[in-house]
């Protein structure tokens, strides 16, 4: 049998749409390859740290300061969202005024007002949280006295409340899978106590996993994992803090050592290791799963807290003073420099993830 005969102008268009679609296939694949995931390591971006209300952009090696006038006059507590494209933070036009929170691209332009008219009633250390997948946002703020959580879309739609007025909830963060918040519950009934609770991320399903009797500090700030299947916390013990790690069955490890007043916990981005900081200004270093390896790092550059990078080699650090900020390489810690912006009262310290 004679073999068909195809004509040459459809040979031609063949081979041209098998060529675009073999380039369509490889820029599909390095783009897969170059995607950011939403936790775990990633490389260093953009510092951006509010200082004195105003939000202050750097490189990730710390130079270039540049001021953001960006929101409504004052900003606080910049995060970024995972991916690394946009940063969220909470802003108000003078003292003493309701806040709104606001979504902008990391260079400060596109800001926009996401929760509109409503007035949020937040202290500039009640930072807004990211879902995982970058679509949402939940925060807390006040409404007749009591804290309650909401959730509004990066987009500025979808804004509603989660929770009732059975307690005051507060510092909420997303589990990085997605399926969970984690946050400080203190209920209206007394005694009620201060709890470390998570609930599904529409509300329902509320746990109790780790409580006190007293301390209004205890709770604050809880810390997931990048696995999602442990949340480290510092919660108050006698006249001091100690700082553990608890599974979502509510099984406690106390990791800080007996005689530390120890606060403000945090994973590095590969749960390779556990920061917090002490009330006399250290800094300890643990390793995530044998808590006995520990390092300390002096006094002076991480009195109020500590933050990883996203490659976890470097730590931003808040000085005891909470008005400087420190670059602390983990690997060298002598080698500390201070970041040159202006000095100034610090609440957080956000640093952007991109991709390798």
């Amino acid at each position: 049998m004679r073999p068909a005969i195809v004509p040459r102008p459809l040979v031609i268009l063949l081979a041209v749409a098998l060529l675009a679609a073999a380039l369509a296939g490889a820029l599909l694949l390095a783009g897969s390859q170059n995607r950011l995931r939403p936790f775990g390591l990633a490389s260093n971006g953009a510092i951006i740290v509010d200082v004195d209300a105003r939000l202050w952009r750097a490189n990730a090696d710390g130079s270039n300061p540049q001021v953001l006038e960006i929101g409504l006059g004052r900003a606080f507590s910049p995060v970024f969202s995972p991916d690394g494209t946009k940063v969220a933070f909470l802003s108000q036009a003078a003292e003493r005024t309701p806040m709104s929170v606001f979504v902008a691209n990391t260079d400060g332009s596109g800001a926009r007002n996401v929760t509109g008219d409503m007035a949020v009633v937040a202290g500039p250390l009640d930072s807004v949280a990211w879902s995982p997948d970058g679509t949402r946002l939940v925060f807390s703020s006040s409404d007749d006295g009591r804290l309650s959580l909401y959730v509004v879309g990066a987009d500025g739609t979808g804004l509603a409340a989660l929770t009732g007025a059975d307690g005051s909830r507060r510092f909420p963060r997303w589990s990085p899978d997605g399926q969970w918040l984690a946050y400080q519950l203190k209920p209206s009934a007394v005694p009620g106590g201060t709890h470390l609770a998570i609930s599904r991320p529409d509300g329902s399903d509320e746990r109790r996993l780790q409580s006190v009797e007293d301390g209004n500090a205890s709770f604050a700030a809880p810390q997931w994992s990048a696995d999602s299947k442990r949340i480290a916390f510092f919660r108050k013990e006698g006249y001091a803090h100690v700082v553990g790690i608890t599974d979502l069955d509510g099984t406690e490890e106390i990791v800080s050592v007996p005689g530390e007043d120890a606060v403000n916990p945090a994973w590095s981005p590969d749960d390779a290791h556990l920061l917090y900081t002490l009330a006399n200004g250290a800094m300890v270093i643990i390793n995530g799963d044998t808590p006995a390896n520990r390092v300390t790092i002096p006094a002076g550059v991480a009195g109020c807290g500590a933050s990883w990078s996203p490659d976890a080699t470097v730590i931003l650090g808040l000085g005891e003073t909470c008005t400087q900020l420190f670059r602390i390489p983990v690997d060298d810690p002598a080698s500390t420099t201070p970041i040159d912006i202006p000095e100034g009262p610090i609440n957080i310290a956000a640093w952007q993830r991109t991709a390798p």
